[in-house]
């Protein structure tokens, strides 16, 4: 499925001036899987999106030609039932609604990201007896939103008791939740079943020597309705907004206790720093987990990323946190 960016929002994120456009071309120059010609369209799509009046976006006017991708995974359970990783709205008499009724019942609903939560109000009406588990972001927002039946989350991963708990449950039926510590930003929870880690708002690029199907594309090849995505990553990992070019940098902004940003954030980092090496620690224990591939919510792709890959790429992306590999553990 896609999720329709909001244009007055993420202007906050995309320079359409004729420095983002420099800046741009310059990161597709820079890398051999991009293209000058494609990015250069791209940017031009994405100024035209930019300029799009409150009523033609309301009207549903960008959700053809501009789009964000994001996945909903599946995962079926060895007793039948069904895991829904970061859902996506289900419309009764969908396609989608009959495949995932023949599939099976929906017992659980793992919020990824407690940046996901814009389909949830929907999707826990659609199924209101399922297992909620997500983080205390996410949990206030549903609140807020009057989204929880229950009057809060059936686990929050900020109890290791309750993700304890349920993860004994879910080991005999060949899954555990797994909570990234020391991510106050987006609480990330990964789900492993099946050989498979699911994954979510951690991983903005893929390394350059990646064998996947969709990095091995040709850049002409590449979907048009994905170009705001593309020139909003091109921006965020340019050297000059990018720390280390591979994180956009209010993920940086995020784990500093002295910056404004953190302290929008429910969770806010220790002031003497030990949040980092928190997070670190927390990451190298996902990397050392047994998984052969990796499924991104965000992946434009649809396909899955061999574990090496993901694991180089989550190394580069993180190891800032204390200055140590991610990888000595695996």
């Amino acid at each position: 499925t896609a999720m329709v960016w909001d244009p007055k929002a993420m202007k906050m994120l995309i320079d359409t001036s004729n420095k983002g456009q420099r800046q741009v071309l310059e990161m597709a120059a820079a890398d051999p899987r991009d293209d000058d010609e494609v990015a250069q369209q791209d940017f031009e799509r994405t100024v035209a999106w930019s300029k799009m009046s409150p009523e033609s976006y309301l009207k549903g006017a960008s959700a053809k030609d501009l789009q964000m991708p994001i996945a909903m995974h599946v995962t079926k359970l060895r007793n039948g039932e069904l895991l829904l990783y970061c859902p996506v709205v289900v419309h009764s008499g969908t396609f989608l609604s009959s495949w995932l009724r023949n599939l099976g019942p929906v017992k659980y609903i793992v919020i990824g990201s407690s940046s996901h939560t814009t389909y949830l109000p929907e999707v826990l009406r659609a199924y209101p007896e399922a297992v909620v588990v997500g983080g205390q972001t996410a949990e206030a927002k549903l609140l807020q939103a009057r989204a929880l039946q229950r009057k809060k989350l059936d686990v929050c991963a900020a109890s290791n008791e309750k993700l304890a708990s349920l993860n004994e449950t879910l080991a005999p039926l060949g899954a555990r939740v797994v909570a990234i510590e020391g991510d106050g930003f987006t609480e990330a929870l990964m789900v492993l079943a099946h050989s498979t880690l699911l994954e979510v708002d951690l991983l903005y690029k893929h390394m350059p020597s990646c064998g996947c199907v969709g990095c091995q594309a040709p850049p002409k090849h590449k979907k048009p309705e994905h170009a705001v995505q593309r020139t909003f990553l091109r921006l965020a990992l340019h050297p000059s907004a990018s720390p280390n070019g591979w994180l956009p940098v209010y993920r940086f902004a995020a784990m500093d206790p002295l910056s404004p940003f953190s302290s929008f954030t429910l969770c806010r980092p220790a002031d003497d720093g030990s949040t980092c090496k928190r997070m670190a620690d927390s990451l190298r224990s996902v990397l050392a987990l047994p998984f052969k591939r990796v499924l991104c919510v965000h992946s434009p792709h649809n396909v899955a990323l061999p574990a090496d890959d993901f694991k180089a790429a989550m190394d580069a992306s993180w190891q800032w946190l204390d200055g140590q590999s991610l990888l000595r553990m695996a």
